[in-house]
């Protein structure tokens, strides 16, 4: 039972020595990441880059607080105006009770509370789901939003007829 066979000791009879006995998956990864990276396909495909300049491009996560950068000035406001920008499903019970409680059910819906002590304790509480806006960013917002969507001229291309004579068609 103590015998050990040749290739488990190093003695594989290979000239790179024991590191070149792989088992059968390791072969197949190895092979398949070596055909990926000698392919022509993986080259000519751009979704397939290995290039780092545009991976970190390509694997940039998208978050719901992209769209809520502030495009005003940060100052004190009256009323703040929070945005459920998270959903509810594997949060903790309190944290949905919270969020219920300042009128905040459903993903992506925002709701009008004046700036007081026990609603800033409670954005505190659920600060990673909501998103907090002053009124002036808040309208800067919908503006920006409004002028994004606004109709525009349309494109007109006008292309000169060539002449007859000068065709180099052939």
């Amino acid at each position: 039972k103590e015998e050990k066979r040749g290739d488990e000791l190093g003695d594989s009879g290979s000239p790179e020595g024991p590191r070149s006995k792989l088992t059968g998956l390791e072969q197949r990864r190895r092979s398949s990441y070596i055909s990926e990276l000698c392919s022509p396909s993986s080259v000519n495909n751009p979704h397939r880059s290995l290039s780092p300049e545009l991976s970190h491009k390509r694997h940039k996560r998208m978050s719901g607080f992209r769209a809520f950068k502030a495009q005003v000035p940060i100052q004190w406001s009256e009323s703040l105006y929070i945005t459920l920008v998270r959903g509810l499903p594997g949060t903790r019970k309190l944290h949905r009770r919270t969020l219920e409680a300042m009128g905040l059910r459903r993903c992506h819906r925002t709701v009008l509370h004046s700036n007081t002590s026990s609603i800033r304790g409670m954005i505190q509480q659920v600060k990673r789901m909501v998103v907090v806006e002053t009124e002036e960013m808040f309208k800067a917002r919908k503006e920006a939003e409004a002028n994004h969507k606004a109709l525009r001229p349309s494109l007109v291309v006008s292309h000169s007829i060539p002449a007859t004579g000068s065709s180099n068609m052939s």
